[in-house]
Formats: C-alpha cells, structure tokens, sequence
C-alpha cells in the first residue's frame, strides 16, 4: 500500500504591504504524486481554482490574485484531491494580505488569527501587522470586550499580542489603529481539571 501525502507550503509574505489596485502572485508549493485541485478564498468568496497534474510535487507554482482595495484581505488555500476513490482533504494555509495605497491615510492591519478557540488561562499568540501611511511608528490600542488593556508604539511593522483568560466564552480582541479596527473573535473553553480540595 502506497501512502500519499498532499499538503501544501507556501512562503509568501504577508508582514510586507502590496500596492493596491495591482495583482499579486502568490507563490506555493503543493505535495502529494496525484492530481490536485487547488482552492484559493479570497475575502470568504471561492476564486478560479487550480489544477495541478500529479507529476507536479513539491515544486514552486505561481497563482495569480486579483487586484484588491487598499486594506486586508484574507487569503485561504488549500488542496482536494480523489486518492482510491476517496476524497482527501489538505491542510489549509492562511494569508493576511495587506493591500497598500501610499496615497491613503487609513492604515492597515492584517493577522491571519481571526476566530480562535482556547482553553481557560491558555495564552494564545496573536501576530499583527500595522502599517499607518501617516506614521513609520504606528500607535496601536488593544481592546478586550470593550476595555482597553494595551496601549504602544511599534517599532517594528509585525507585533505580537498574548492573550489569556480565565472567564470561559465569547471574547472580543480588537486591534485599532487609527481609524481602523481588526476584530478577532475568541472562545474561551473551560479547563477540565478538578482544582477543589
């Protein structure tokens, strides 16, 4: 019995910003010696799908995206695939792409972390990037349902915020910058551990 392995990798860069109104190539390598079908979501819309022939495993391809508005815009890939008759299904990749108009004044925030589901005091890494046409060091705020807990100046595009709680949930973890806002939605599980006496 022959094991195959689809997935996908992909290092595109999505801490840098893309000139907006202009089409980008994404860059990804998928894995798996059988035909593929690569899906690409765009903002939760399904764009021209890829078909990439068995042969092609483990090398680089090029995927052309649409021009986009200054901003964020989510980016979902993944492979499907037909292995014996049976339906397989690859990991899925997540992009944050900061499309950027030089000529804008509302800055842009992108984090591929958008819906997240934790544990009860679990910290969980949330990794953002800002970039503000007005200031090289953008001011961020962070909110957490509705209550300011951080207040910065980055120096650095790229930042990472830690987030824990114990209240079990629904969280919201809002970025601001500006006039601009990324809303991030957590759910807060509770931890099964027995700590009465």
């Amino acid at each position: 019995v022959q094991l195959i392995d689809v997935h996908l990798e992909s290092t595109f860069d999505d801490t840098r910003t893309y000139t907006a109104d202009a089409d980008i190539i994404f860059d990804y390598t998928p894995y798996g010696a059988v035909d593929k079908t690569v899906h690409f979501i765009l903002d939760g819309k399904e764009l021209t799908s890829a078909t990439v022939s068995a042969n092609v495993s483990g090398s680089l391809v090029k995927y052309n995206l649409p021009k986009q508005k200054h901003g964020s815009h989510l980016l979902e890939v993944y492979i499907t695939a037909k292995i014996n008759d049976i339906d397989v299904e690859s990991n899925h990749i997540f992009k944050d792409i900061l499309w950027y108009d030089d000529n804008s004044s509302d800055p842009v925030i992108g984090t591929v972390l958008q819906r997240f589901t934790a544990r009860q005091y679990d910290t969980t890494n949330i990794v953002y990037t800002v970039y503000d046409p007005l200031h090289e060091n953008p001011d961020v705020k962070i909110y957490v349902d509705g209550k300011i807990v951080s207040s910065l100046t980055l120096e650095e595009p790229t930042n990472t915020y830690g987030y824990n709680t114990n209240n079990v949930g629904e969280h919201t973890i809002k970025i601001v910058c500006g006039k601009t806002e990324k809303v991030i939605e957590a759910t807060i599980e509770k931890l099964d551990i027995d700590i009465s006496p």
